[in-house]
């Protein structure tokens, strides 16, 4: 499991929410604590889109973090920095199986419960973690380490700079 430190808090943070360098992945959840905290379960709810033509119904278990990223910025902003924030993203399936097909790794999609990675901020710095979920048992930890290598070549290729946590 990767864990790093990003050392240019105010670019990442231009980058996370005034970009569209992260609207390609999924937001599994996300919690700001500011004068009070906000939560965002980034699960669908399907109820919700019952009544719905299957055309208009979400192809995802999750939202898209470009339509949740205003409302994240809108309880950030503000002269002083939030106490805490924690954002989880998810690959989307479609990435997750172009992942997959380039990565030439071993798995299906039906096997992997989801590539996630996590920013957290702890009022002072930012930290990023990865990590696999898997739908069944395996000791093959080759999907973790690409996952890991995809995210460090992700951060250069959009000049995010860190550090490597032991």
């Amino acid at each position: 499991m990767l864990a790093l430190k990003i050392l240019d808090t105010k670019e990442f943070m231009n980058l996370l929410l005034r970009s569209t360098v992260f609207d390609s992945f999924l937001l599994y959840e996300a919690t700001v604590k500011t004068s009070i905290t906000y939560e965002i379960n980034g699960r669908y709810q399907k109820d919700f889109f019952d009544s719905l033509e299957d055309d208009l119904k979400p192809k995802e278990d999750f939202i898209c973090w470009e339509s949740q990223k205003p409302h994240v910025f809108q309880w950030m902003k503000g002269k002083r920095t939030p106490l805490f924030f924690k954002i989880s993203f998810l690959l989307s399936k479609e990435n997750l199986n172009r992942f997959l097909l380039e990565s030439n790794l071993p798995f299906s999609e039906d096997t992997i419960g989801g590539l996630f990675f996590h920013i957290q901020y702890d009022g002072h710095t930012i930290f990023l973690r990865d990590g696999v979920s898997f739908q069944t048992f395996t000791m093959d930890k080759s999907l973790e380490h690409s996952w890991s290598e995809y995210l460090l070549t992700f951060l250069k290729r959009h000049s995010i700079t860190y550090e490597i946590l032991d």
